[in-house]
């Protein structure tokens, strides 16, 4: 059976202000780091936009109701916080909190809210996921050719392979040499 909670007050539930509180103290972070894998700024900026998962709300809800409100010190965090003009805003996001992955379905996603019209990065970000599908799925054949006896690629395909690469390398050495 579970353990009943008391909330020693009731406080109205700001999901920016829980964010920061957890962000500030230790035993909290250390509490939802395990579920929560993205960087606080990302995170409050998605709170923001409202495009959290829902199992991110529950838990910030869970947090909020079952710890906050129980514990005198993380009340009085939260309340100054709630109160104060300087309510959390997002921060700048740098390249250490953008996600890691954006991948196909996200991008699809994105297409869909804007009514199905794509922009031309959303074009070349689609077009690369294929050309990494495609890469991994020569390097899979690669692989087997190296290790196995099977001739998996013959001469001819690695000569287009290389040639390939090259030329893709030559078409884009402007846009990587971008900063």
């Amino acid at each position: 059976m579970g353990k009943s909670v008391e909330k020693i007050t009731e406080l109205d539930y700001n999901e920016l202000v829980t964010i920061s509180v957890i962000e500030n103290d230790a035993d909290l972070n250390n509490i939802v780091k395990d579920n929560i894998k993205i960087s606080f700024n990302l995170l409050r900026k998605m709170a923001i936009e409202n495009s959290l998962k829902l199992e991110t709300k529950e838990l910030l809800k869970d947090v909020f109701d079952k710890i906050i409100l129980t514990k005198p010190d993380l009340i009085q965090t939260y309340t100054k916080l709630l109160e104060s003009d300087i309510t959390p805003k997002p921060v700048a996001i740098n390249t250490k909190s953008l996600p890691r992955r954006y991948g196909k379905q996200k991008i699809l996603k994105d297409i869909e809210k804007q009514d199905g019209n794509i922009t031309p990065l959303q074009k070349a970000m689609l077009e690369l996921n294929n050309l990494k599908n495609i890469t991994v799925n020569l390097n899979n054949r690669c692989i087997k050719t190296y290790f196995n006896e099977d001739k998996v690629l013959i001469d001819e395909d690695c000569l287009d392979i290389i040639a390939v690469v090259k030329i893709a390398k030559q078409k884009l050495k402007n846009v990587l040499n971008k900063k």
